[in-house]
């Protein structure tokens, strides 16, 4: 008796405990880093944000690095809004998407992450595409 009692108060705290995460956005490294890599480029940081990406990025050099990341984004350097989408976890890293509004328009933002030999998680990729239709994140 005690021990299904015991196991049934685990259930409970363990099930009680799940619905009381935060979203996903706040608690999964890849996407707390996608996201504070984004908001190095929203505040113009692009020479401390290339330093933060793997190597791909770093191979541009700070001028292309600077102008890819600004034509991708038509010119608009902060959005007024940014949420969450999904982190989709890959053998060599993640990659992380973002609904994000850029003037009048809502946009995906998907960031490729990638694991370092030391294990660290850097950006390799940025693409900035159609906002999902099936979401109304920074709708207003």
């Amino acid at each position: 008796m005690k021990l299904h009692w015991l196991f049934s108060s685990l259930v409970l705290v363990a099930s009680g405990s799940a619905q009381a995460q935060p979203v996903t956005e706040a608690v999964d490294p890849a996407m707390i880093r996608s996201r504070d890599w984004l908001q190095q480029l929203d505040r113009g940081e692009f020479e401390q944000a290339l330093q933060a990406s793997d190597e791909r990025f770093v191979k541009r050099g700070i001028e292309k690095f600077t102008a890819d990341i600004q034509k991708v984004r038509k010119g608009e350097a902060m959005p007024s809004c940014r949420s969450g989408l999904y982190v989709e976890i890959l053998n060599d890293g993640a990659e992380t998407s973002f609904v994000a509004k850029y003037g009048d328009s809502r946009v995906t933002e998907k960031v490729t992450m990638k694991y370092d030999s030391g294990n660290v998680l850097h950006p390799s990729d940025y693409k900035v595409s159609g906002a999902p239709k099936d979401n109304k994140a920074c709708n207003g």
